[in-house]
């Protein structure tokens, strides 16, 4: 007899819409990874000016089941809760059964998870993403901000961050709470290691939304500019989803338009053409919790030059090299390194180790937590 399938709630805290559905693409890749194994429904609430009245809209082209509810958009605070609590409550009509609830991200809407917990009566994994438990932005928290989020962790039954580095902060803040490390998942099939021909220029790639807030698109530029500048032939593609036109007017006032270019939008079948044609990957961040580019590298066999953030936490040096976080002037020589190739690395090795963000190891993580938390 056929095992019934559990049925899995995804929630998420960050503010997203139809536009930009999954910022990172985490929640989506998280759905459908888990929609192997349950019956997955995510939940995205959201506000919408051209709206008067709460519209509920329904989907399944991402391979789960989605819901999305849309409501007016105010600027008087407690309005916006209202309408929030309006509208999930909304979502629980719909849906009648949850065996389990996922809650990713805890703010700044965290809170929602303990409603869906108590509506449900069914337990909560938290999982964390997001960067604003590094220690700079912790020490910058509102009370509000701190009482929420503990008032929305007793309710938790299981803590989950993204990786040993962010898990690192976290504990910083769940003080004697067990946190487990579930990474993000690749397509590891999609990207993998291609054949290719020694490139004459050596080839950096380096993937990101450009935010200078996190990103340090700036530093990464600058160190190509002292590259340049030491008579060194290379170039770089730096691949973004967001404009880059600032970026863009900053290359060509440092005279790097011949060796920086820049690429983007792409559809996600064609970025493992970017990274197999590249000879290295560089990541000039200030904090990442996982840094999913690292693993895409990583899965087409290409070394990275990386800051010690996310899963490039105590990087093994079979797979690249780190450099210290701001520091321009230290990847400017790392960089230099791998242009006059002093250094080798083995493709297949690098790719061996990000089979442990494959999907069928990350999902299996997954049942195993499940299987903790619901009979």
């Amino acid at each position: 007899m056929a095992v019934e399938k559990k049925n899995v709630l995804i929630r998420s805290s960050w503010y997203l819409t139809p536009q930009k559905p999954f910022l990172g693409n985490f929640v989506q890749r998280q759905a459908q990874l888990l929609n192997e194994t349950y019956n997955v429904v995510v939940i995205n609430i959201y506000a919408d000016n051209n709206l008067h009245k709460t519209t509920i809209f329904e989907s399944e082209d991402n391979g789960f089941r989605e819901i999305l509810i849309a409501h007016k958009e105010t600027s008087n605070p407690l309005k916006r809760r209202l309408l929030q609590k309006n509208a999930l409550h909304k979502a629980f009509r719909i849906i009648s059964k949850i065996d389990l609830i996922i809650g990713n991200i805890i703010l700044p809407k965290g809170w929602q998870f303990s409603l869906a917990k108590k509506h449900y009566n069914a337990p909560l994994i938290y999982v964390e993403h997001g960067s604003y438990f590094r220690p700079s932005i912790l020490q910058k928290w509102s009370l509000k901000n701190k009482i929420s989020v503990r008032r929305t962790i007793k309710n938790v039954d299981a803590i989950v961050a993204v990786s040993d580095f962010l898990k690192k902060d976290l504990a910083n803040f769940y003080q004697n709470k067990s946190i487990e490390v579930i990474g993000n998942s690749i397509d590891c099939e999609l990207f993998n290691i291609a054949s290719k021909k020694s490139n004459e220029l050596f080839e950096f790639i380096h993937v990101s939304t450009l935010d200078p807030n996190t990103k340090n698109p700036s530093g990464l530029i600058d160190a190509c500019e002292m590259l340049k500048n030491d008579g060194l032939s290379f170039h770089m593609t730096i691949v973004s989803d967001e404009p880059t036109s600032k970026w863009q007017a900053y290359v060509n006032n440092l005279e790097l338009s011949d060796f920086i270019s820049f690429v983007g939008p792409l559809k996600w079948e064609e970025l493992p053409a970017y990274y197999q044609k590249s000879d290295a990957f560089v990541l000039f961040s200030d904090y990442e919790t996982f840094s999913i580019v690292l693993a895409e590298a990583w899965a087409c066999g290409i070394p990275t030059i990386s800051t010690s953030v996310g899963i490039a936490y105590e990087l093994d040096n079979k797979l690249g090299s780190i450099v210290n976080v701001g520091d321009s002037n230290q990847l400017y020589k790392t960089m230099k390194e791998y242009i006059l190739r002093t250094r080798t690395f083995n493709a297949n090795e690098i790719r061996n180790h990000s089979l442990a963000y494959s999907k069928p190891r990350i999902l299996n993580k997954w049942i195993q937590l499940i299987d903790k938390h619901v009979n």
